[in-house]
């Protein structure tokens, strides 16, 4: 376990708040650190899609961050489809810069993580990124409703006011998530040498049961 794992750790074991200092040191480190490039199985969601000129298909890889992108923009269509990479981490560094966002601490298995999330700009939604401790990496980044963001095992370093802030829609927002599900069935089968591929499971389980 490195230092950063380590030190995340404590907090989430002994479920104790952090200091305003400590969550500025977290939120500062979690800004600096890249987006996972580990290579993870495409959604089937996108399979018959282009990327790059290539037609996805059936046991097509991606880097975590492409693959991110992807699911914001084809999948849940909360990104514009014009949207780069570049552009995509660079909104989710403002989630986590952003002076109303608020962190949860918890174990994505076994593995101690931090989830930031913020107001996303446009009224109802929210902005939501996942950062590992032990990979010292994001592995997620997506927007959904407020309601839909539940974390009951995490340890809240917040108060709740992102929720509040996000405001409601001023138009009915359609969030379509049933594509989580039907990939969650397809990367059930079997277990991952990859600690990235773990991760991403995980997390799509729990936007699962959260009701993404």
């Amino acid at each position: 376990m490195n230092n950063q794992a380590a030190w995340l750790a404590q907090f989430i074991d002994k479920k104790e708040g952090m200091s305003p200092s400590q969550q500025r040191r977290l939120i500062t480190h979690i800004g600096r650190v890249p987006f996972s490039t580990d290579l993870v199985a495409v959604d089937p969601g996108l399979w018959g899609g282009f990327w790059h000129f290539d037609v996805i298909a059936a046991g097509y890889t991606l880097p975590a961050v492409e693959l991110a992108l992807l699911r914001a923009v084809r999948l849940d269509q909360m990104w514009p489809a014009a949207t780069t990479v570049e552009q995509f981490v660079g909104d989710l560094r403002q989630t986590i810069g952003h002076p109303q966002a608020e962190v949860w601490l918890l174990r994505v298995i076994d593995q101690p993580c931090a989830v930031l999330a913020a107001p996303a700009g446009q009224p109802g939604l929210i902005t939501v990124v996942w950062y590992c401790a032990t990979t010292n990496a994001l592995h997620a980044g997506y927007r959904t409703a407020p309601d839909r963001l539940s974390l009951p095992q995490a340890v809240a370093q917040c108060s709740g006011a992102v929720f509040a802030t996000a405001g409601p829609a001023s138009v009915e927002i359609e969030i379509d998530q049933t594509w989580l599900v039907d990939s969650l069935e397809q990367t059930s089968e079997g277990r991952s040498e990859s600690l990235s591929v773990e991760l991403d499971r995980e997390i799509l389980r729990i936007r699962v049961e959260a009701g993404d």
